[in-house]
């Protein structure tokens, strides 16, 4: 019981940082396009073009964070999964049932 608890509280907190990754990364690129604007006067330039870095770089994230909670969810769900029963046992070698 407290391991489930655990894991919904760690899956909620992946799922809040998506959204904080992909706010963080493009207010880094504008600030490094602003930055570098200051130093080589090439205004309104290298802000546009590193807030598409930032902005590219948010999505880029979110979509790997994306791809590894479903393969953690898929993983999941086939440890879970119960093992298929076998009436091998009861079958000869033409597949035929022995009854």
């Amino acid at each position: 019981m407290a391991n489930e608890k655990r894991s919904v509280f760690a899956e909620l907190w992946r799922a809040s940082t998506i959204g904080i990754h992909l706010v963080i990364s493009t207010f880094v690129g504008l600030f490094i396009g602003v930055m570098l604007d200051s130093f080589l006067g090439t205004k309104p330039w290298m802000m546009f073009i590193f807030l598409l870095f930032g902005i590219v770089a948010g999505f880029r994230d979110m979509f790997r964070m994306i791809n590894r909670v479903e393969d953690d969810m898929t993983q999941m769900k086939t440890e879970e999964a119960p093992k298929p029963i076998s009436y091998a046992d009861d079958e000869d070698e033409d597949g035929d049932s022995a009854r």
